[in-house]
């Protein structure tokens, strides 16, 4: 079964069939431009437990993977070569591959909630309670 995508530009939002290579190199080239600020490339089914994968603008890389535990990993890359990400998404797309995500860096624990704000909450509800 083929799989489907969602790509998402933040002013336009792309569905499958109308996602093409030539869709995804169009829109990195204007990423490169500064024309769009991200791209999200997001499979129906995750591929190799990879949600999603995104480029920020100045080509910040950006990897999701829920692994069979439930939890939740994030790689980052940065790369000045436009073709390099082009490269990295339509491998994602066409071929269904994921990043050797060895040169990644893993910025998972920039995404767990902080210890200080995940306490002062459990507080206030715990306050709420008692009224």
């Amino acid at each position: 079964m083929e799989n489907t995508f969602k790509l998402d530009t933040g002013d336009n939002l792309f569905l499958s069939p109308h996602i093409t290579s030539q869709t995804i190199i169009d829109l990195v080239q204007k990423l490169s431009k500064n024309e769009l600020d991200f791209i999200v490339l997001e499979p129906k089914t995750p591929i190799k437990n990879s949600l999603y994968i995104q480029i920020i603008y100045g080509f910040s890389v950006e990897l999701r993977l829920v692994l069979p535990n439930d939890e939740i990993r994030h790689y980052s890359y940065e790369t000045e070569n436009m073709n390099e990400v082009i490269t990295i998404f339509l491998n994602y797309f066409e071929k269904k591959e994921i990043p050797n995500l060895d040169t990644w860096e893993d910025i998972s624990d920039s995404f767990r909630p902080n210890l200080f704000s995940t306490i002062f909450s459990k507080l206030r509800s715990s306050k709420k309670k008692r009224r």
